[in-house]
């Protein structure tokens, strides 16, 4: 006998039924059709969301060159085609965009878009990378698609290619005085007054009042040359800070 089978078809997920009515000899077929001889089917199969599934033949005729019926010469069995439809793989790009901690919320999504993406389908920006602290962040977006208006975002893949949300430190210029006139005498010494250079420019900068305040500072006790640093809280917003 020839065993014929529906022909096994793919593609990537456009909304559209996979449908497949054209026949090959299966490999598994001990013999092949006489030269000439076509052979026509109808089939059953439909494939539209991600997924694979049988397609069966309803119908077939194997016909000569002249057109006539010749399914009567042939012992047929027939096996079935597989219909695989795959996730489509969307590129999503966002932008990177650059700022200075205030404590206010940082977000930049302009200019973001999904590439590749089929006329027929329309996509949405659900949520988008949102941060305040000083860091740098994968500007990241959570999108859905839709056709027609329905959901059909779980037959996408998503290609990220992602900038970055950078939130840079707000610097403090802290000049501290100097300890001097000491004698060693085995005792801590230490100076811990200092001064905010750039104070005003930070109350300016930030969107919510501060304080700042001493944590420690320096303490010496052997004779030489030392950093006079200090170790300061900003109270009301830390995080942004150097």
């Amino acid at each position: 006998p020839i065993v014929i089978k529906p022909k096994d078809l793919s593609k990537y997920y456009d909304g559209y039924p996979l449908l497949c009515s054209d026949a090959v000899v299966s490999p598994n077929s001990q013999y092949s059709i006489v030269s000439g001889d076509l052979i026509l089917i109808s089939t059953t199969g439909s494939q539209t969301e991600c997924g694979r599934s049988e397609n069966e033949i309803s119908w077939f005729d194997i016909y000569n060159g002249l057109g006539n019926s010749v399914k009567d010469n042939y012992e047929v069995e027939l096996e079935v085609g597989y219909l695989s439809v795959s996730r489509r793989p969307i590129t999503v790009t966002t932008p990177s965009k650059s700022f200075t901690f205030d404590g206010s919320e940082k977000y930049y999504i302009e200019g973001w878009k999904a590439e590749n993406l089929p006329s027929q389908f329309a996509v949405e920006l659900l949520s988008y990378t949102v941060e305040t602290n000083a860091s740098v962040y994968q500007n990241s977006v959570d999108v859905k698609f839709t056709l027609n208006g329905a959901d059909v975002s779980e037959n996408f893949k998503i290609v990220p290619n992602y900038g970055s949300l950078i939130i840079n430190h707000l610097i403090l210029e802290v000049e501290t005085e100097d300890l001097l006139g000491v004698v060693y005498d085995g005792n801590i010494h230490k100076n811990s007054s200092y001064q905010i250079l750039n104070l005003a420019e930070i109350e300016g900068s930030v969107v919510y009042p501060i304080e700042i305040s001493l944590i420690s500072s320096k303490e010496v006790i052997k004779a030489g040359t030392h950093n006079n640093g200090v170790a300061l809280k900003v109270s009301r917003i830390s995080d942004g800070f150097d």
